[in-house]
């Protein structure tokens, strides 16, 4: 029986994957213009999870076929080997030297490369290779012991998977918030440090913010302590039906104001059905994570329809200890001058300025008035975090 020591699988795994780099090189730069430094060498560290997650995987698509209510038992297999292939990507990703950018790539580069590449394996197709003398064969007294390489690959994956659920376990008294990606639109996931959860606003699509949830929720925890709409807007309010539906929402805080719109109609829908309670918003409301952190809501609560749906917006400011992050919504230099005059604390250390960006908002007075050591806008496609 032929032997393939666990050595020689390493070394195919990453003679691979550089091939496929080397190929689809100009593919990838003209696309993405970045190319990825490490993937040879994180592949060594992903494709024994990616082959144990299609087995898995896969089994239980079988099953759920034949035995449905059996199936999601098969499937709780599948999460191990996930969470650790996610947890290599990450983590390979996020070094300073993972990728590189290479902008100006265009469709005449790419045939000149392949052209190279098509020769060079032309030739080295058709050069005679030099005629090895093969050794004599030498008898042993006794085979050596060889562990299989897939039981080495398990074994390898299965540790590191144990030692990631170790160190990604959710850290106690540490406020954590972070600008999730959801393209146009806004959302924030606020991590309180006794482990409440809360979600300002869910961007403008379902499939953008579960996806963006994804990446920063457990998979076996799908729990969300409070939803909070900033106002009634689809880039703000577009994902919340999907999130309710999806999620276990244990309460959502809302602005008061209301519009004709099927994305409202569905968010209305969709806590009707779950049976999620809904609070009105007022200045003065609380949320408390408990070790100093909390939420309170500072804007105004309009007593007539406000012109605007973006000076409708609630404002709120987090704080822990010395440290605090203003969230602004959309609304306009018109509302910020109102909150200004109504002489509530608004000094803060990250101001999320209002409505993206906009040049309608973030007036001189507010920021004076402000005074952040920092800001964010929420209209671009990367993902922030503040802790």
């Amino acid at each position: 029986m032929a032997e393939f020591p666990f050595t020689q699988m390493l070394l195919d795994v990453a003679t691979m994957t550089l091939a496929a780099t080397i190929f689809t090189m100009p593919i990838i730069a003209i696309n993405f213009h970045r190319v990825s430094l490490v993937a040879p060498v994180a592949n060594l560290f992903a494709v024994p999870a990616f082959v144990i997650v299609a087995l898995t995987s896969g089994l239980a698509a079988v099953t759920a076929l034949v035995l449905p209510d059996d199936a999601m038992f098969l499937s709780w297999l599948a999460w191990p080997p996930a969470a650790y292939l996610i947890a290599v990507i990450r983590l390979f990703a996020g070094l300073p030297i993972a990728a590189v950018e290479l902008r100006g790539v265009h469709i005449q580069h790419a045939i000149a490369y392949y052209t190279v590449i098509a020769a060079t394996v032309f030739w080295l197709g058709h050069r005679p290779l030099p005629q090895l003398a093969r050794p004599p064969d030498t008898p042993r007294s006794r085979p050596p012991r060889i562990v299989p390489a897939a039981g080495l690959a398990l074994l390898a994956v299965l540790t590191c998977t144990l030692l990631l659920l170790a160190a990604s376990a959710p850290t106690h008294g540490r406020l954590t918030v972070t600008f999730l990606d959801v393209g146009q639109g806004e959302a924030i996931l606020v991590e309180g440090p006794a482990g409440h959860r809360v979600l300002v606003d869910g961007g403008p699509s379902g499939e953008a913010i579960t996806s963006a949830l994804g990446r920063h929720l457990p998979f076996d925890d799908r729990r969300l302590d409070l939803v909070i709409l900033t106002h009634p807007q689809l880039d703000h309010i577009g994902g919340l039906p999907t999130v309710v539906n999806e999620y276990s929402v244990r309460r959502v805080l809302s602005s008061p104001s209301q519009i004709d719109s099927a994305a409202y109609t569905a968010w209305s829908d969709a806590l009707r059905l779950n049976n999620v309670p809904l609070v009105p918003a007022e200045r003065g409301q609380t949320v408390d994570f408990g070790d100093g952190a909390r939420l309170q809501v500072i804007s105004e609560t309009p007593s007539a329809a406000p012109a605007s749906l973006n000076d409708a917006s609630l404002v709120v400011r987090l704080t822990m200890g010395g440290v605090s992050l203003l969230l602004t919504g959309d609304i306009s230099a018109g509302a910020e001058s109102a909150l200004v005059r109504s002489g509530v604390d608004l000094k803060t250390t990250v101001l999320k300025v209002a409505h993206h960006g906009s040049l309608t908002s973030t007036s001189p007075d507010f920021v004076a008035r402000t005074s952040p050591l920092a800001g964010s806008a929420l209209n671009c496609r990367s993902e922030r975090r503040d802790s």
